[in-house]
């Protein structure tokens, strides 16, 4: 008599228990290890963007304006792709402006001319065209004490906060605001902000 092989009912309910198991705690570790990704990529253009403003500050003060370029506004500006297209008007202006002058006649020039004078190479954002793997990234103000904390998003209270990013995504992520943004300060310090 010829013997049959094969797997029981029984084997096969036990390895799809196993399986299922598996990915009830992997697949959420994955998500968080995934949010992290994520977070330390926009971190990375935020490092690029603190270091830009820190050069364009000392070229700015070497030639006699002795302001940074966080002084010349009065709230955040969010870094979108505008700020880096050379066929708009405001970049060919700050293309051809002395860098002691780009903040003069709107303080958005100063952040055209970040990436207009090469201090700032190009960003690649998201499909949605503003966040940066789901952050967003700001050009931080000089505080006011009429706006408040409030109004300065990311960027805290702090004069010392040259940019910052910050999560749209908080509530569809696996990591639930543990890496709700980050702070790049003048020293060169870099603070995680976790809501």
């Amino acid at each position: 008599m010829q013997r049959q092989t094969g797997f029981t009912l029984l084997e096969i309910l036990i390895v799809i228990v196993i399986a299922s198991s598996v990915l009830v705690f992997a697949l959420p570790a994955y998500k968080r290890a995934q949010d992290k990704n994520q977070y330390l990529a926009a971190q990375g253009v935020l490092v690029d963007v603190g270091m830009a403003i820190q050069l364009f500050d000392a070229d700015r003060i070497a030639s006699g304006d002795v302001s940074r370029l966080a002084s010349y506004h009065v709230a955040p500006i969010q870094i979108t792709p505008q700020y880096q297209d050379d066929k708009n008007a405001a970049y060919k202006t700050a293309a051809t402006t002395d860098i002691e002058k780009l903040t003069l006649g709107g303080y958005q020039r100063g952040v055209y001319g970040l990436f207009a004078k090469g201090y700032l190479q190009p960003i690649i954002f998201d499909d949605s065209g503003s966040t940066i793997q789901g952050y967003r990234l700001y050009l931080c103000a000089a505080p006011y004490p009429s706006f408040g904390t409030s109004h300065n998003l990311c960027c805290g209270s702090s004069s010392d906060v040259l940019a910052c990013i910050q999560d749209t995504r908080t509530s569809t992520r696996a990591s639930g605001g543990m890496y709700y943004g980050a702070r790049f300060y003048s020293d060169g310090r870099i603070e995680q902000i976790s809501k």
